[in-house]
C-alpha cells in the first residue's frame, strides 16, 4: 500500500517515476523514523516506507532522463532497441510498467 500512495502522490502531481522499481523504496523501523518519513506521514506513504532515486521523476510528456532497462515498459525498449528512445515523450504507461514489474517480484 505504501509503494501504491508514493505512486499516486506523484501521478496526482502529473509526473512521471521512470525508474520505478523495488531497489528505490527502502523500509525503515518504526523505532528508526527520521524526519523526512515523519513528514509524509498520512500525505504521501505510511510510516516506515520512503520512496528513493526521485532525479528519475519527470514530468508527463517529457523525454526520460533516467531508467533502469529491465524496470521500463516494451514501448520504450522497443524504441532504444531501434535507437529512438531520446524521441519517446512518457507517460503513464512508463511507471504502469514498473508498477507490475514490482509486484511480480514482491509477490511470492
Amino acid at each position: 500500500a505504501s509503494a501504491g500512495q508514493c505512486i499516486q502522490a506523484v501521478h496526482s502531481s502529473n509526473l512521471v517515476w521512470t525508474d520505478l522499481k523495488t531497489e528505490n523504496f527502502i523500509v525503515i523501523g518504526n523505532n528508526n523514523l527520521n524526519e523526512e518519513v515523519n513528514d509524509v506521514n498520512g500525505k504521501m506513504g505510511l510510516p516506515g516506507v520512503k520512496g528513493i532515486d526521485l532525479e528519475s521523476v519527470i514530468p508527463v510528456r517529457n523525454n526520460p532522463i533516467d531508467y533502469t532497462p529491465e524496470a521500463a515498459p516494451p514501448e520504450f525498449a522497443r524504441a532504444l532497441l531501434a535507437g529512438e528512445a531520446p524521441g519517446v515523450l512518457v507517460g503513464f504507461f512508463f511507471y504502469i510498467w514498473g508498477f507490475g514489474v514490482m509486484l511480480f517480484w514482491l509477490v511470492p
